[in-house]
């Protein structure tokens, strides 16, 4: 995506449609709520909820683009907040529904946009609707009576979703979740532009600890989760978890070469994670996206463990030395 392409149509808060529109290198301001506005890519995220008798969630627009219109449960990303979370509050909010992600449908965007949307499969977990005031209705549809949607993307995107439910039926009910090199390849794509423009507008240096310090922050924030989820906060507990943080099958290599209560001991010597970096041409940013939240993981999960490394696939050695060690 080439940012100095964009332009800005519609108020990202309020969704009023701009007098002026913004540009590269002119920043605008709302006419109706006064919100100053730049050229940055606005992350928005939404979903294909579908109930038992696979019918799909669709909610009638409240808000400027397209007024009035049907399209998915949809909204913003907060600072800092994880894609899935993100979506599960969104369809909360506008429907009072809870849902189960399953499955990602896709990223799109386009020239004239400066909303990047990502799209997931989900399921409805509860049945009753109760919208808010962000949507004017709400209702479930049979695939066969989807009425006109507001956005270009949105038809690709049904017809995605009903290949996942008719390979579903197929697979016996068999739907997987995102691996982690997939989210992770998610929020490059959303991320990368993001930085570049800022590194531009703000210089590289900061851009770059601005990216930091919000990766740290999330890092922390899942270790935290995983703290919660296995309810503990020692090294054993942190190994019991090992395969979920560090990418799972065959997206990291590693051998283990001590493992007991007091500490945890591995060599990374392959990672598709700096593999998928190097292909985006990011190199330099992967270790800050990638790399630099296993400090702040192991700190959120516990300040009882510690870890030391010296050096990263990513930042061009043979393998990443990964030392975990209990602290009193």
């Amino acid at each position: 995506m080439k940012i100095n392409n964009l332009s800005i149509k519609f108020c990202p808060e309020c969704g009023t449609k701009l007098i002026k529109q913004v540009s590269a290198g002119q920043p605008n301001q709302c006419q109706n709520c006064n919100k100053p506005i730049y050229l940055d890519p606005k992350v928005a995220v939404g979903g294909v909820v579908i109930n038992d008798k696979k019918q799909i969630l669709l909610v009638k627009r409240n808000t400027e683009p397209n007024i009035g219109e049907w399209s998915f449960p949809a909204g913003f990303m907060d600072p800092g907040e994880i894609i899935e979370n993100a979506l599960k509050r969104e369809v909360l909010e506008e429907t009072q529904i809870d849902i189960e992600i399953k499955k990602l449908i896709g990223v799109y965007s386009s020239n004239d946009e400066q909303v990047i949307f990502i799209a997931f499969f989900a399921h409805a977990l509860s049945k009753s609707l109760s919208i808010s005031d962000e949507i004017q209705e709400a209702k479930f549809f049979a695939l066969a009576n989807i009425p006109k949607l507001a956005f270009e993307h949105d038809k690709k995107i049904i017809r995605i979703a009903q290949d996942i439910i008719e390979n579903n039926e197929q697979d016996n009910g068999k739907i997987f979740n995102l691996s982690l090199l997939q989210k992770r390849g998610i929020e490059a794509e959303v991320l990368i532009p993001f930085i570049r423009n800022l590194e531009q507008e703000i210089g590289k240096e900061q851009a770059h600890q601005l990216a930091r310090i919000a990766i740290k922050e999330i890092a922390k924030k899942q270790g935290r989760e995983f703290s919660k989820a296995v309810l503990r906060d020692d090294l054993k507990g942190f190994q019991t978890i090992q395969e979920t943080w560090s990418g799972a099958d065959d997206d990291i290599t590693y051998e283990v070469l001590n493992e007991t209560k007091d500490q945890f001991n591995f060599n990374v010597t392959r990672c598709r994670f700096a593999e998928m970096y190097n292909e985006l041409g990011a190199e330099d940013l992967g270790y800050i996206l990638s790399c630099g939240r296993d400090f702040s993981l192991s700190e959120g999960y516990s300040e009882k463990i510690e870890l030391s490394r010296t050096q990263t696939i990513m930042q061009g050695a043979k393998f990443c030395d990964f030392r975990y060690k209990k602290v009193n």
